[in-house]
């Protein structure tokens, strides 16, 4: 009976060790209110960042001491931030984060982007902004839509 304990302490390893790899969901904390600095440069299509410190994050923002402080703003001992823009249109632009789950090392950040034919009357920033807690095994975080890996941000 003795020589069956190690294939059970097996079996307990193995089934633990996948339990843990399951994917774990991550809660989103949506800000508004935030636009990008002029300053940042943007490529067509769909832009990511991924902000952990709080000077960054002012200087993406255009955020310095005359400006008046936004509701909710992140914070960065708990947080970080996580960023989708595209170069401002003239065209309906839909983009969002729709949730978020950790695997491992890394976070999936699902998300949809999608820039419309229907012309607009003004011109339009496209950009959304959320939190994700900090996460210290966590070094990545992976943007996708759908199955479409879209970026892969370091967050260290």
């Amino acid at each position: 009976m003795s020589f069956l304990r190690p294939i059970y302490c097996l079996l307990f390893t193995l089934i633990t060790a996948t339990a843990m790899a399951q994917p774990v969901p991550v809660k989103l904390r949506f800000l508004s209110g935030y636009n990008l600095s002029p300053k940042i440069p943007l490529q067509s299509g769909a832009n990511f960042f991924v902000i952990t410190k709080q000077k960054v994050f002012d200087k993406t923002f255009g955020i310095d001491k005359g400006t008046p402080p936004l509701p909710n703003p992140p914070d960065f001992k708990k947080e970080m931030v996580i960023v989708m823009a595209a170069m401002p249109t003239e065209r309906i632009t839909k983009m969002m984060f729709t949730n978020a789950t950790r695997a491992g090392n890394y976070v999936e950040v699902y998300c949809n982007y999608k820039k419309t034919i229907t012309p607009l009357t003004y011109t339009e920033f496209p950009i959304v902004v959320a939190t994700l807690p900090i996460i210290p095994e966590v070094n990545e975080i992976r943007f996708y839509q759908g199955k479409d890996e879209l970026a892969i941000l370091k967050t260290k």
